[in-house]
């Protein structure tokens, strides 16, 4: 069984990545690594437990009670639903939204969904849509919130001063990354120079530059996923910044694989301004010290 082929399985059987690395007993971020492409030759071992797992797998359904009078069906057998659409860390769950007479709102529980289903959903309910699956977003912090409004404010102002043909977007923005309809993402902070692909509903197709800032809830979606994700959708520059350890891992996909690694101390280069920009995150640091140097802070 090839990668592609235990990826459309894991679909058909609507397995978590956890269920398939309890499954397996192979750790969890090898199972989302391989599975996601972001490993890009596994060892043979591994690739024999994912077989024998994804040829063995059954589908274990739930029902749960969700707000508003709204049914939740569970068709991911998480461990773990806290409310609609939820994305229990590290894992996630998809599932069909039904009103309190039984009517089916969006999808076929059994996946995979599309914009279709994207565009049917709750105005009030932020989700991303990742290769026909729904990720529930978490409301951000504070201190999530202050990184975005610093970071965007530099890169804006950048922007008009220097790249006039470039536009900055914060989320919530929608980018229909692939161009197809089974993906739609919300980066934290996106920059486009290609303006033929900002459209009315938001970004079709790969912005040249995404910022995302981890929380707990979307760690695992970031640094796995989405680096594959982005990488191969054409995203010429990926930033993950993670205020919890302090870190910025900034990927220049254009120029090499490993990512750059740097501290709050340090000023990073933004590479699509070719040495233009930098950003200064020991100043951000001590702007936001307020919240970073509280013991309860946390993302």
């Amino acid at each position: 069984m090839t990668v592609e082929e235990m990826r459309i399985q894991k679909t058909r059987l609507r397995l978590t990545y956890a269920e398939i690395a309890k499954r397996s007993g192979l750790p969890i971020g090898t199972v989302q690594k391989v599975l996601t492409g972001a490993t890009v030759s596994p060892r043979p071992e591994t690739l024999r437990k994912l077989e024998e797992t994804l040829a063995d797998g059954k589908e274990t359904p739930k029902r749960i009670r969700g707000k508003a009078g709204l049914r939740y069906t569970d068709i991911a057998g998480a461990e773990e639903t806290r409310g609609l659409l939820a994305e229990p860390s590290p894992a996630y769950a998809a599932g069909a939204l039904h009103a309190p007479n039984g009517r089916t709102i969006f999808g076929n529980p059994r996946g995979p969904y599309t914009l279709d289903e994207y565009y049917a959903l709750p105005d009030d309910l932020r989700v991303e849509l990742i290769d026909g699956y729904f990720f529930r977003m978490e409301a951000p912090s504070s201190l999530h919130q202050e990184l975005l409004i610093e970071l965007a404010y530099r890169f804006k102002e950048y922007q008009k001063r220097k790249r006039p043909d470039c536009r900055v977007f914060t989320a919530p923005f929608d980018v229909q990354l692939d161009q197809d309809r089974f993906t739609m993402v919300q980066p934290d902070i996106c920059i486009i120079c290609d303006r033929s692909r900002i459209v009315r509903k938001g970004c079709f197709g790969a912005p040249d530059f995404v910022v995302e800032i981890l929380s707990d809830s979307t760690r695992t979606k970031d640094m796995y996923m989405k680096l594959a994700k982005f990488k191969n959708a054409g995203v010429k520059e990926y930033w993950i910044v993670d205020p919890k350890k302090q870190k910025v891992l900034a990927y220049y996909y254009e120029d090499e694989d490993l990512p750059g690694v740097y501290d709050f101390n340090a000023c990073v280069p933004v590479g699509i301004s070719g040495g233009d920009l930098t950003i200064d995150f020991a100043q951000i640091r001590e702007e936001l010290s307020y919240l970073t140097e509280r013991p309860e802070a946390e993302e």
